[in-house]
């Protein structure tokens, strides 16, 4: 994720409009930071759950949005995908385990 930033952070200085992919960077890192928030110290499960399936939008659309600019970084983000595709699997696991 960290490198997939960088190599968008340094198209500023072929001083391209990086507004929208740093953005919605910024948007998905601080969803990705409440998500722990949510689930363990408020222990709300379904929140989280909605929260995390917002969270993998904004992921997704940071791909699409990087890809536009940086082949290389929208595919650096690709595993990152994967693994919350993952968590959202197990939070919802533990979301019908708990209803």
């Amino acid at each position: 994720m960290g490198i997939a930033f960088y190599r968008i952070i340094k198209l500023r200085e072929e001083n391209i409009d990086i507004k929208l992919p740093v953005t919605l960077y910024i948007i998905q890192l601080i969803l990705n930071f409440l998500w722990s928030i949510i689930f363990f110290r408020f222990n709300s499960i379904k929140c989280a759950f909605i929260e995390i399936i917002i969270l993998f939008i904004f992921i997704i659309l940071t791909i699409l949005e990087f890809r536009k600019y940086d082949r290389k970084a929208a595919l650096l983000m690709i595993p990152y995908a994967i693994w919350v595709a993952f968590a959202i699997y197990l939070n919802y696991s533990i979301l019908m385990l708990n209803m």
